[in-house]
């Protein structure tokens, strides 16, 4: 029997439709239009084209269209055989066999069944499939992890898991059995981390010929590929951040070829990236096998496929990437906030270290319910950190949000003691290195663990700041001056890196905080095992998914039904900064804007207050704000002058906005659209809160009421305007008058006001990475 040849294109873990502005772009309709190139190229041989699974959910579109807007574009693809991956259960079992009955192509998933149907785990899919491709018969079988299953808060109870390892041993057994159907080789499509694909691999070399992966967002090829290369890397600019990822893996291929005993052929694993911008191209030369009654992969080649901008689009892919877009409407790309520094949501950084988001948005949960409900920590899941890419620094659109954060499930708030948290962060850290979506991100806590010790006894240290302490203090409570004046404040000042007290009995008792506190005496504290606590963390892992069956002990103090989603927690912070930056306002800053904006609607220099006086009384005002703002809340004698104050900014603003009689005007000028916002705070303000608040909850609700630093900024107008490049700014319970900002020319101007610049400050340490660099 002569030599045979047999191609297989492969990807897997696509998520976002649209093209991402610089390379590689990746996007469906280029994708699609690369893989037709592929697939009706003759002379690449007998060709299947192979997914492994997660498709539908989570994406920013998914949020709109449930998963329905990605039927469509994968049945334009092509597609010979899939298999599930764990996001397709992301809204249910009875969506998900809707979506997969509408393909034109099998879903396989051969380990994970229903006791109720005896078949596999969705209708619609099968257990086994079998393509006959150029006179080569190819089995096809798709495996699961058990751990992802433990992440899915959809699966019904008849669900019953077998091991991946057996499981894929006697399927392809069956497979090959000459009476039976006679396959010549088995693929297996797999959705699972790189470890267990590679213990299957292994362990079933001898029956299974090449196992294809999905899951992990990285490219990883095997040692049994004899050759690999990534011709269109050269198309990538040095500006790409994924560039260290392409060459470890290249260098692992290398590494684990060249260590290869004399005669093995190697582990025939291919790992194809992520989210259309990746795409495998693997050659296999088929000869037969000793007995001569089948074929076996006497050689394999793998090339990697990038999906840049030099492919050219394929037409009615785009025509539907861009029906999409549109669906998703204009609301998606309002501009609510700037960021000076880049938005890291790799998926290698948030499920192994620290992020700069995962601490932004720890933050945010935890201090959205400081005041409300205690809240002196936040515990969230990696993994619930998306679209796997880093944000520019600039603007941050709604799109941004969602796409980072496209889950529906709120945040909750639970009390829980020191152990419970302990072993909650103990099941984050425990499948380190590998990148489980598990991995913690947190807030009002530092923590170390050692990833050479033993899973369940990794974590070595849990230290609550005093700032955590501070923020869930009752607003009542009295300011306490700073011993020294900050240079500038950051989002999380508390959370610096300090040597943290060990959680071993043998430094147990021997070490004491040493920190000065500046938040009203409060110190940093080793986390007491038998005390309680109050956690902000996803209704998610309260639920137990992701192996938090710790979080699932305590008691709920703010339920699911009452919980803030991230989407609305993100845009509620940015509308909040805007404002507080606004009401915080410096003489400078404030003051500039205000006047540049009256002598620019009213040249011949008249109005309400009267020329420089406006000026120098709102100067004026804003040094006084500041002043009663460092005074006690706790002193009776201050209400009245807060109100008072409050009130007298209220009619200053009132009566200038008034002046400008021109409304068409006042709404094409943009200083002038931030002060009718302005107004209306300040009106509320008088009304039902002390102006001493604002400045409080300014930063998070911390006790510290000095002046936020304020960078100057010009805008499009050329007129400067105050804006805080720390990042503050949440306000419980300050509500914007939407009458006041629902144009978009208002709403945008609002967002120059929020600007973020949230850091990675060390409140994760691993201790095996002593000098890692931050995310």
């Amino acid at each position: 029997m002569a030599d045979r040849r047999l191609r297989i294109l492969h990807f897997n873990d696509v998520y976002h439709v649209a093209a991402d502005a610089s390379e590689p772009v990746g996007g469906a309709a280029r994708f699609g239009s690369l893989l037709h190139a592929l697939q009706s190229d003759a002379d690449g041989g007998p060709t299947l084209t192979l997914f492994s699974g997660d498709a539908y959910f989570p994406s920013l579109e998914s949020s709109v269209s449930h998963g329905r807007h990605m039927v469509p574009v994968l049945n334009q693809l092509k597609i010979d055989a899939a298999t599930l991956g764990n996001h397709e259960f992301d809204q249910g079992l009875d969506r998900l066999e809707a979506l997969i009955g509408d393909n034109n192509f099998p879903w396989v998933i051969t380990n994970l069944t229903d006791r109720t149907t005896g078949g596999p785990a969705a209708r619609g899919s099968v257990a086994q499939l079998v393509k006959e491709v150029g006179g080569v018969r190819v089995g096809i079988i798709g495996i699961v992890e058990k751990e992802w299953l433990d992440t899915l808060p959809c699966l019904p109870p008849s669900f019953e898991y077998h091991d991946a390892v057996a499981t894929a041993r006697s399927a392809a057994i069956a497979l090959k059995d000459p009476s039976g159907a006679a396959c010549d080789l088995v693929v297996c499509l797999s959705h699972m981390r790189l470890p267990n694909d590679i213990e299957l691999a292994d362990a079933c070399a001898d029956v299974v010929d090449l196992v294809l992966g999905g899951h992990d967002h990285f490219y990883y090829v095997g040692s049994g590929i004899a050759a690999y290369a990534d011709p269109d890397a050269a198309q990538i600019p040095e500006s790409y951040v994924g560039h260290a990822d392409d060459r470890r893996a290249a260098q692992v291929w290398a590494e684990e070829r060249a260590a290869l005993p004399a005669g093995s052929a190697g582990r025939r694993l291919v790992k194809s990236g992520t989210d259309f911008r990746d795409l495998s191209e693997i050659a296999l030369t088929l000869a037969p096998t000793a007995s001569g009654n089948g074929l076996r992969i006497a050689r394999a080649t793998a090339t990697r496929r990038r999906v840049t901008g030099a492919v050219v689009e394929d037409p009615t892919i785009k025509d539907m990437v861009d029906r999409i877009q549109a669906h998703l409407g204009k609301a998606l790309d309002k501009v609510v906030g700037f960021s000076t520094v880049d938005l890291d949501a790799r998926s290698t950084v948030c499920r192994t270290r620290e992020s700069n988001l995962g601490s932004l948005s720890g933050d945010l949960m935890r201090l959205c319910y400081a005041a409300s409900a205690g809240a002196q920590i936040a515990l969230m899941c990696g993994g619930g950190i998306r679209s796997d890419k880093v944000f520019a620094a600039g603007s941050v659109s709604m799109r941004d949000i969602m796409e980072i954060f496209p889950f529906e499930d709120p945040v909750v708030v639970v009390r829980l003691t020191g152990d419970q948290i302990r072993r909650a962060l103990e099941n984050g850290v425990s499948r380190w290195p590998a990148h489980e979506g598990r991995f913690p991100q947190v807030s009002g806590i530092r923590f170390e663990f050692d990833p050479t010790r033993a899973p369940g006894s990794r974590v070595t240290s849990v230290v609550l700041t005093a700032a955590a302490k501070a923020a869930a203090a009752k607003t009542a409570a009295k300011p306490t001056p700073r011993t020294s004046e900050p240079s500038m404040h950051r989002l999380a000042v508390e959370n610096s890196s300090r040597p943290a007290a060990q959680l071993d009995s043998s430094a147990a008792g021997d070490s004491e905080p040493d920190t000065e506190s500046d938040y009203g005496g409060e110190e940093d504290e080793p986390l007491d095992m038998d005390a309680h606590y109050i956690v902000a963390t996803r209704d998610y892992m309260y639920q137990g998914h992701d192996g938090y069956d710790a979080l699932r002990e305590g008691e709920l103090v703010v339920d699911e039904e009452n919980g803030i989603t991230f989407a609305n927690l993100f845009e509620r912070y940015f509308r909040g900064l805007a404002v507080a930056n606004a009401l915080q306002f410096s003489a400078r800053g404030y003051a500039t804007a205000c006047s540049s904006a009256r002598h620019a609607l009213q040249p011949d220099g008249t109005g309400a207050a009267g020329g420089s006086a406006w000026k120098q009384l709102i100067v004026k005002h804003a040094d006084d704000l500041r002043a009663l703002a460092q005074q006690s809340t706790a002193d009776a004698a201050s209400a009245p002058v807060a109100d008072s104050l409050a009130a007298t900014i209220a009619a200053v603003l009132e009566r200038y906005n008034t002046s400008l009689a021109d409304r068409a005007r006042q709404s094409t000028h943009r200083a002038a659209a931030i002060l009718s916002a302005l107004a209306s705070s300040a009106r509320r303000l008088a009304a039902d809160q002390a102006p001493l608040r604002v400045a409080r909850t300014a930063l998070f609700g911390h006790e510290d009421c000095t002046a936020v630093p304020m960078a100057a900024a010009e805008d499009d107008s050329g007129h400067t305007t105050p804006r805080n490049d720390d990042a503050g700014g949440l306000l419980p319970g300050l509500v914007i008058n939407r009458r006041d900002t629902r144009s978009y020319t208002s709403e945008s101007l609002m967002a120059h006001w929020a600007v973020i610049s949230p850091q990675t400050d060390g409140r994760i340490r691993n201790a095996a990475e002593p000098d890692a660099p931050d995310g």
